[in-house]
């Protein structure tokens, strides 16, 4: 506060101000109580006190000012300022903060894919609705809601039909076509969306080689295994379920627990869960065995990265099988 805005007063001998003895004694603990955004406003009431100090004796100054902190504090705790309700509310459960950023992510892309033109640049108008539709599929799998990837089959389904001139552009439009698919169909019945989704990643592979684009060949492979799966399930076809594990172990050739631990581990929850399906539909008890020693390779890595929901699932997986193998 500068002091021209005190009126001047006759000089005269006094103690230490109530406020500069309070700051000093109380300061620590304002802070703590109050919190820092209220700050100011604890600086403000003091200098408020001091200005005042003339019109006061000593003992009443001092009386005020802890009267007022005192209620400032007491009124702080009712509504979670002080430092017991902070902690608590900042162990207290947040919002998905990765599902925001997924959300912002999309609504960005969206953006500029409006403002892309396809004139322009071909092949960055299909680029930017083949990552718009991947964006969404995986927004639609995280939040568990179908609209996003149904939007996601459709953007992605434009853009693949659109001669962009880039093969690996148009590699990733049908990988991630595929995606959407598979995630679409595991919330609908039926298995046109699977059909096609075999189709879709076979046409990635055939741009995709595995000397050339290994990661991404390894994600095509796990893709179309996924696809093969379901419709062996909702066809009751040992021959697509085979299929199904004849490509997680085609992507486990090249995604190894060393270089890609979760992704590794993921296949082979997979696998093992397509050696329980090969086991139920009659085939050789040796089935579920494989089974158990993929499951088991996966918990391993969850428990080392202390991977908590995909242990939980490999656990669950286990049990599944071993239940499967005594009856």
């Amino acid at each position: 506060m500068s002091t021209a805005s005190i009126p001047v007063r006759p000089k005269r001998r006094r103690g230490l101000r109530p406020g500069t003895v309070l700051f000093g004694l109380l300061g620590i603990v304002t802070v703590a109580a109050l919190g820092d955004g209220l700050y100011e406003v604890v600086l403000a009431k003091i200098a408020a006190q001091d200005a005042d100090a003339d019109q006061l004796t000593a003992d009443q100054r001092l009386k005020s000012t802890l009267r007022w902190l005192n209620g400032a504090v007491s009124r702080m705790g009712d509504v979670g300022g002080n430092s017991a309700n902070r902690a608590a509310a900042e162990t207290a459960p947040r919002p998905d903060t990765e599902t925001e950023q997924l959300k912002a992510r999309v609504a960005e892309l969206r953006r500029q894919v409006a403002a892309t033109s396809f004139k322009a640049s071909p092949s960055t108008w299909v680029a930017s609705r083949a990552k718009l539709g991947g964006l969404l599929a995986e927004l639609g799998e995280r939040t568990n809601n179908a609209d996003p990837i149904r939007e996601a089959v459709q953007s992605l389904r434009a853009a693949l039909h659109v001669e962009s001139g880039d093969s690996a552009v148009k590699a990733r439009t049908a990988a991630n076509l595929g995606n959407a698919l598979v995630a679409l169909a595991s919330r609908e019945p039926g298995t046109s969306n699977l059909e096609e989704a075999l189709l879709t990643y076979r046409d990635a592979l055939q741009m995709w080689t595995r000397e050339d684009n290994p990661n991404e060949w390894a994600e095509a492979e796990s893709g179309l295994g996924k696809a093969l799966r379901l419709l062996g399930q909702r066809e009751h076809l040992v021959d697509r379920l085979e299929q199904a594990a004849t490509a997680f172990r085609s992507a486990l050739e090249v995604w190894t627990q060393n270089d890609q631990p979760l992704k590794w581990a993921a296949v082979q929850v997979n696998l093992a869960g397509t050696y329980l399906d090969l086991g139920r539909m009659g085939g050789a008890k040796g089935r579920y065995t494989s089974g158990l020693e993929a499951v088991d390779a996966a918990a391993i890595v969850y428990k080392e990265l202390d991977a908590g929901d995909q242990l939980k699932a490999a656990e669950q997986l286990r049990n599944e099988i071993v239940t499967a193998m005594a009856g």
